[in-house]
């Protein structure tokens, strides 16, 4: 596992402390027989791989287990295998499990409440986000990792399970989403480590690659189109703000999956370190997604609203109009270091 520079002693006390952390993960899973597994709501690559890799590799330790998601699994990774299985609504009230897995969330809400806390008798958080709230019996939070893949690969490693094809291809695009195809700050060594074992497993890269970045719908080129004309550039050039309407996406037929990638084209002018992205959603509120480059850190904003993120991808919701979230988010800039 990576870390940055630091004291020896520092960086063993780390790493002893995720090292054991991993063992009471591995003695919980061997202890249970039932076990329930979710990501947060408007799953990501990232969600949907870890999500799904951990399945097959419970059930082959004979393991049932049951995967929920509160929305419907985006269209370009409905190729990973075993996505059909993913029960797409809440848990039934009566349902209860020895075990639940949390992937990727914050906190309990992030799921969307499609589960109670009294439905499992031992809750395992699992997140890589640096703002991200210890709500589970065990709280394995890495921040200095690339993915929840990747702890989800270090999880598997320590159980003792073959890593197979399936499992390697849903690790694989979990990875190569939430780094933005391995070029963002959170690629580390340890991420290109773990894909050079997976694509020995025979994973078909032009097939994810295909599936994930040349499988988009008309409607996203035009959404794409929408923001770009909605561009302002502000704060002495280094912020671009972009803005997306409940009307765009109706104009367009585009969905809320149409978005992906959109906020990082700002990133590409000269000057810019920070791009805004603001899109309007029922019941009068707007989403704030961020990213930055360079010095630029997110988290404390994120923090300030609620939200939660990386230094250089984070965002939140405020009870606003486009207009005011872009005049709050004006007044509150200082909150980026």
């Amino acid at each position: 596992m990576l870390y940055p520079p630091l004291h020896t002693t520092c960086y063993i006390l780390l790493k002893t402390m995720s090292q054991k952390i991993l063992s009471q993960i591995i003695s919980e899973i061997e202890k249970a027989k039932t076990i329930f597994i979710a990501g947060h709501a408007r799953p990501d690559g990232d969600t949907v791989g870890s999500s799904l890799a951990l399945k097959h590799a419970l059930k082959k330790l004979g393991k049932k287990v049951d995967v929920y998601s509160k929305e419907i699994i985006p269209d370009y990774l409905k190729f990973l295998p075993g996505s059909k299985s993913i029960r797409i609504s809440s848990v039934p009230a009566s349902k209860k499990y020895d075990l639940a897995i949390i992937l990727e969330c914050s906190d309990l809400e992030r799921m969307g409440n499609i589960f109670k806390a009294g439905q499992a008798q031992k809750i395992i958080n699992i997140d890589h986000h640096l703002i991200s709230n210890p709500f589970g019996d065990i709280n394995y939070i890495e921040p200095l990792s690339s993915s929840t893949c990747y702890q989800v690969y270090l999880m598997l490693k320590n159980l003792g399970v073959d890593i197979s094809k399936d499992i390697a291809t849903c690790l694989y695009t979990g990875t190569l989403t939430d780094t933005g195809k391995f070029q963002q700050k959170n690629t580390t060594p340890e991420a290109y480590s773990m894909a050079s074992e997976l694509l020995k497993k025979g994973i078909n890269l032009v097939k994810i690659n295909d599936f994930v970045y040349g499988n988009r719908a008309t409607g996203a080129f035009k959404l794409l189109g929408a923001a770009l004309t909605s561009l302002e550039i502000s704060g002495n050039g280094k912020v671009a703000f972009m803005t997306l309407t409940m009307n765009d996406f109706k104009k367009n037929k585009a969905t809320q999956w149409d978005t992906e990638g959109i906020i990082n084209y700002p990133l590409s002018i000269k000057g810019v370190g920070i791009s805004v992205l603001f899109r309007e959603i029922k019941g009068g509120f707007t989403k704030v997604s961020m990213r930055s480059k360079g010095n630029f850190d997110l988290t404390k904003l994120a923090k300030r609203f609620n939200g939660g993120g990386h230094k250089h991808a984070a965002g939140f919701t405020l009870n606003k109009s486009i207009e005011d979230a872009k005049k709050t988010f004006l007044k509150n800039r200082n909150k980026i270091s």
